[in-house]
This record gives structure tokens, C-alpha cells and sequence, in this order.
């Protein structure tokens, strides 16, 4: 059976501002807490295809830093303008998208569509809190179908 994994990451924890908000920057905390976090998805053997992310600066930071703990290669870091401010129906229609050659997708957002989006797959009302995660496992083959078919949902 092939199975899709889905990793939805809240970035870590910011600076309270910069000259915008899409500017803001991960504070030493924040950075320590996505080192944390990704160390632990790696103990687990689970290492993304690909992660896709906000352009936001605290997200592709968060980003870039899980690729380098995963081995996740530059190119296969997308930012996306869109998943700066994206809702959750609008980031799941995104996965679904995704190429089906992609066992393990990672999502790098924002709150509440991140949130949001693990409460309604999940069936739990959860808050990620800044770096938290949650890996979704469904026994579909094809990301167009993401979420129909959850197989297990754990948070981290």
C-alpha cells in the first residue's frame, strides 16, 4: 500500500516586529525549538520529499532549517507567496495538488490555517503552538484524495 504523510509545521516563535510583518525573523528561541523539533522528526525516520512553505521570512527560515536537519536539498524547499496568508480549505486544495511521486509532503505555515487545517483532518480541535507539528498518515495513494482516509494523526 502506498501512503501519503502529511508533516504541517507551525514556523517558530518570532521577533514581535521588523519593518513588516512578512519581514519578521525567528528569534533564538524560535530557532532552538525548530532545531528541537526537526531532530525529533528525524529520530523518527521521517524525512519530507519536499517541504513547502510561506515566503513569510519566519517560515522559510523554519523551512530552510528542517531541510538542513532532514537532508531535504534547496531545490526541493518551495516557498510560496499564496501560504502567507492562505485559509486551511485553500492550503488543503494546495496539497492536493501535490505530485503523486511525493510520498511525504511538509507544509510550513502560518496560524490559524495551519491549525485549522490538522483540527479538520484530525477530527481534534488543536492550536500548534510556534514550531509544534502534526504528521498525518492516510492510506491513499494519490494526494488528490488527502484526507479522506486518515490512518493516524500524531502531534509533536
Amino acid at each position: 500500500m502506498n501512503m501519503k504523510t502529511l508533516i504541517v509545521m507551525r514556523h517558530g516563535h518570532a521577533e514581535n516586529w521588523n519593518t513588516t510583518d512578512f519581514d519578521r525573523k525567528l528569534t533564538a528561541e524560535g530557532l532552538e525549538a525548530v532545531n528541537a523539533a526537526t531532530i525529533n522528526l528525524r529520530a523518527d525516520g521521517l524525512y519530507p520529499d519536499q517541504i513547502w512553505c510561506s515566503s513569510a521570512a519566519r517560515a522559510l527560515q523554519t523551512a530552510r532549517r528542517a531541510a538542513a536537519i532532514l537532508d531535504v536539498t534547496d531545490e526541493n524547499v518551495v516557498p510560496l507567496r499564496a501560504f502567507y496568508h492562505i485559509d486551511d480549505c485553500e492550503l488543503l486544495r494546495e496539497i492536493q495538488h501535490c505530485a503523486d511521486d511525493i510520498s511525504t509532503l511538509m507544509v510550513v505555515g502560518h496560524n490559524p490555517a495551519v491549525s485549522v487545517l490538522v483540527s479538520g483532518i484530525g477530527g481534534e480541535m488543536r492550536c500548534l503552538r510556534p514550531a509544534g507539528m502534526a504528521v498525518l498518515r492516510d492510506i491513499t495513494n494519490s494526494w488528490q484524495m488527502f484526507g479522506a482516509e486518515i490512518e493516524s494523526v500524531r502531534y509533536c
